[in-house]
C-alpha cells in the first residue's frame, strides 16, 4: 500500500497504521480488542492508534458490536472516501479504467475504450493520455487518489513495478509514468483475471469482490 503517513517520523507507527488499514480492507470492520489481539499489541496502544487514524479521516466508527452480554465494544472500519485507487486493464484492442474507493466500491468506470496495444513508446504515450483524461473527469479530489495500477501481460517485478515484458524501455519506466501523471504513484502489475481482481491485488486484497468484469 502507498505510504499515507509520510509526515510521521516513527516508522513502526507508519507500518502499524498501514497494516491496520490493510486489515480493514481484507476483513471489514473490527473492534479495538480484536485488532489488539490480531497485532499482538496492548489494548491502550491499539486504541491510541485507532484514535489517530480516526482523527486523520482514514477510519470511522460504525456503532456497537452486538454481543450477548456485557459492554458492547465500538466497531471501527475504513472511511471509504479517504482514499481511492485507479486500475487500468489493457487488452489487445481496448482498455478499461476504473476508480475504486478504499472499501472496494466501484466509483467510476470506462469500459472497452478503443486502444491498440503495442510495445512501443507511441502506445505508452497513448495509454498515458487515456489515463490523464480519466483523471481529469473523476469527481473525487485528486490528492485522494493514491495509486494508478496498470494491469499488463507478462512478468512484472512485484516490488518495483518494473515490467520485464512490455513498456520496459528503461528501468525507470514506472517513475517516468509517475512524472507524467503529476505525482500519482503509477506501477505495473502482472495481469490477472480482469480489472477488479487486479485492483484488489494492488490494494493487498486477496479475495475477489462481487463485481462484473469483461
Amino acid at each position: 500500500m502507498t505510504n499515507l503517513f509520510e509526515t510521521e517520523k516513527d516508522s513502526k507507527n507508519v507500518v502499524l497504521k498501514s497494516n491496520i488499514l490493510c486489515y480493514f480492507i481484507q476483513n471489514g470492520n473490527s473492534t479495538t480488542n480484536d485488532l489488539a489481539k490480531e497485532f499482538n499489541l496492548s489494548i491502550p496502544t491499539m486504541a491510541k492508534t485507532i484514535a489517530e487514524l480516526t482523527a486523520g479521516g482514514y477510519v470511522l466508527e460504525y456503532g456497537k458490536l452486538e454481543t450477548g452480554e456485557g459492554r458492547r465494544p465500538n466497531l471501527y472500519g475504513l472511511n471509504p472516501d479517504s482514499g481511492y485507487f485507479i486500475g487500468v486493464d489493457i487488452r489487445q484492442n481496448s482498455l478499461s479504467i476504473g476508480l475504486m474507493n478504499f472499501r472496494g466500491d466501484l466509483i467510476d468506470l470506462i469500459d472497452d475504450e478503443p486502444f491498440l496495444f503495442g510495445n512501443t513508446q507511441a502506445s505508452l504515450d497513448e495509454l498515458c493520455e487515456h489515463i490523464a483524461r480519466f483523471i481529469k473527469n473523476i469527481k473525487v479530489p485528486r490528492e485522494k487518489v493514491f495509486n494508478i495500477n496498470i494491469n499488463v501481460p507478462g512478468r512484472v517485478n512485484p516490488d518495483t513495478g518494473y515490467s520485464y515484458s512490455i513498456y520496459n524501455f528503461s528501468e525507470n519506466a514506472p517513475e517516468w509514468l509517475h512524472q507524467r501523471k503529476g505525482g500519482l504513484r503509477c506501477v505495473y502489475r502482472q495481469r490477472q483475471q480482469g480489472l477488479w481482481r487486479m485492483v484488489n491485488t494492488c490494494k493487498g486484497v486477496p479475495k475477489e469482490r462481487k463485481m462484473s468484469s469483461s
